[in-house]
């Protein structure tokens, strides 16, 4: 029986039926008799079934298990992006430190401009704090 909720790196929790679908998909040896049972079909041996999808090629297996299975909707496939997406910007919020900006070429004042330290990223993701070593112009040299 799978847990009702899963737990992802950064403490992102999924809703029932995605985790549900996620927890399906890592099971290692018994996936294909899992699909077996949840398509509803006459119970199959799993040695028999095993050998019988695996002879399918990658395609045809693709598809047989997506039949098995059953698509996601939407909303689903929007929060299975979200969870695992490479995209940073969508889980993470870090400290800009302050720093100096020069003026663009249709700036009337061409001064530079002190940009004070902000957040960035959405309010509601996890902060992430990193340790950083100032060099000043005298340490460099040295």
């Amino acid at each position: 029986m799978l847990p009702v909720e899963w737990t992802l790196p950064g403490d992102v929790s999924l809703h029932q039926p995605l985790a549900a679908m996620i927890g399906f998909l890592r099971l290692d040896g018994d996936l294909l008799s899992a699909a077996a049972e949840v398509s509803g079909a006459e119970p199959e041996d799993a040695d028999a079934l095993r050998s019988r999808v695996g002879a399918l090629p990658a395609r045809a297996r693709e598809q047989w298990l997506r039949r098995a299975v059953g698509e996601p909707d939407l909303a689903l496939g929007a929060e299975l992006r979200r969870a695992f997406s490479p995209d940073v910007r969508t889980i993470r919020r870090c400290m800009v430190r302050g720093h100096w900006r020069r003026a663009g070429r249709s700036w009337k004042d061409a001064r530079p401009r002190w940009i004070k330290p902000y957040w960035r990223g959405p309010s509601a993701a996890a902060i992430v704090q990193r340790e950083y070593r100032l060099i000043c112009a005298r340490d460099a040299d040295a």
